[in-house]
């Protein structure tokens, strides 16, 4: 998986990034039409966000296209504490194909 600030500061809170990268199946094989959640770590464990009155893990979501790529733009929240984290991309898998992540 990719990742690249969209603005010239580097990836920091308050930041929009690109995440970027493919979902293939045991053969190699592009998954398309497969969701991907982005959320966000810190000591390998997934922070919660407060959007809109409730709790949510998903920084964003998107889905893989014919090729299996996906891309999303996400917003790092500017009420992150400074520290590392880690961003993972997510999915539930579907009828084919088991969940997976990556970080």
């Amino acid at each position: 998986m990719l990742f690249r600030s969209d603005g010239g500061r580097g990836i920091v809170r308050g930041t929009l990034v690109t995440c970027e990268g493919e979902a293939r199946d045991e053969t190699g094989a592009p998954v398309p039409d497969l969701p991907v959640s982005l959320e966000i770590l810190r000591d390998h464990r997934v922070l919660t966000l407060l959007r809109e009155g409730r709790r949510d893990s998903a920084l964003g979501t998107t889905v893989t296209d014919p090729n299996g790529v996906f891309r999303a733009r996400v917003l790092l929240p500017p009420e992150l504490e400074t520290g590392t984290y880690s961003l993972r991309a997510v999915t539930p898998g579907d009828a084919r194909h088991r969940a997976a992540s990556v970080e």
